[in-house]
């Protein structure tokens, strides 16, 4: 199996929420495994009216609002690329960019916070 391969089934499972995948033929025998990292306990944990955007997916960060900013319910506020192919970060509730967690180009990893937000 190709590296190509095997990225493309890292991706499956990151768009899919699969963390453990076993692939066995009479040749060879892969097991691929995503970890959900532990986060510290945050500001957006502690107060409820503050949360965190959080990565769904791992690849190369794109913010597309910042701080201080009004955001609406459904608004696209980033992207995230994964082998070239972006993926959209999107708020489920309106309110305000706190703060942007996550420079623009950087890596993320599944679970990361992106974004803190409040009412």
């Amino acid at each position: 199996m190709s590296a190509e391969h095997i990225e493309k089934l890292a991706l499956l499972m990151a768009k899919k929420g699969i963390l453990e995948l076993e692939i066995k033929d009479t040749d060879f025998e892969y097991s691929l495994k995503r970890s959900k990292l532990p986060l510290p306990v945050s500001l957006a944990e502690k107060k409820e009216d503050v949360w965190e955007i959080k990565a769904e997916t791992v690849g190369i960060f794109y913010p597309k609002v910042r701080s201080k900013e009004r955001i609406k319910s459904n608004q696209i506020v980033g992207l995230i690329t994964v082998i070239g192919e972006p993926f959209d970060v999107v708020v489920d509730r309106e309110g305000e960019v706190l703060e942007v967690l996550v420079e623009e180009g950087q890596a993320v990893q599944y679970g990361q916070p992106l974004f803190l937000m409040q009412k």
